[in-house]
Order: C-alpha cells, then structure tokens, then sequence
C-alpha cells in the first residue's frame, strides 16, 4: 500500500501538504461528552448534523 500525503482541496484546486516530521497519531476510543445514554445521543445527534451538512 502507497502512502500519500494529505490532499486539502479550496475551491477545486487540490493542495498537497507535505510533513517532514509529523506527530504520532493517537486513537481515541469512546464517545465523546457524557457517560450514560444522554450522551450516546448527543454523539448521534451530532452525527446526524454532519452528515446533512455535508449534503448541502
């Protein structure tokens, strides 16, 4: 598998950024804000708002 360089896209013209020395990538597990069921359905909440922005 090839690695490649992270690809920001601004108003149809791709920018490559290279790193020469990037940081280490940390996996984060768990849902974000409170513990319990109110806070599994402020993550999905949030979800839901992403995606339909992402529709726009």
């Amino acid at each position: 598998m090839t690695e490649c360089p992270p690809v920001v896209v601004i108003d149809d013209q791709p920018l490559i950024v290279t790193v020469s020395d990037p940081e280490p990538i940390v996996p984060v597990i768990g849902i974000p804000g409170p513990p319990g069921p109110s806070g599994t359905a402020d993550f999905d909440l949030d979800l839901t708002l992403i995606f339909n922005i992402a529709q726009l």
